[in-house]
């Protein structure tokens, strides 16, 4: 999309990521969008050859745990390649991070 990489966008990738599946996969039953999530990251296969063939085989398992350590593991590699394009977007010129004020209590 052209777009820089922001911290939170890596943030909540490397989120997921580390997110172990036996709390994931509850969470995502929980909510009724487990099945939902495992069908979309098939539609979002297609064509995309950022994948391994070790994580589409377990991506199209139709186990969530496999599918989860698929999604995993492509999501990881996704965000150790990126964080470089973060870094470099922080060098080229941007500010850094501002700590946010003091919140005041009355």
């Amino acid at each position: 999309m052209g777009l820089p990489i922001s911290r939170l966008c890596l943030a909540d990738k490397l989120a997921f990521a580390l997110t172990p599946a036996w709390l994931y996969i509850p969470m995502a039953r929980w909510t009724g969008e487990l099945a939902e999530y495992m069908q979309r990251s098939k539609e979002r296969q297609a064509g995309d050859k950022g994948f391994t063939e070790g994580e589409l085989i377990l991506l199209n398992s139709g186990n969530p745990r496999d599918w989860l350590q698929g999604l995993q593991s492509y999501t990881l590699r996704w965000v150790e390649q990126h964080h470089g394009e973060f870094s470099e977007h922080l060098a080229v010129g941007s500010a850094p991070l501002k700590e946010s004020p003091t919140a005041k209590v009355a």
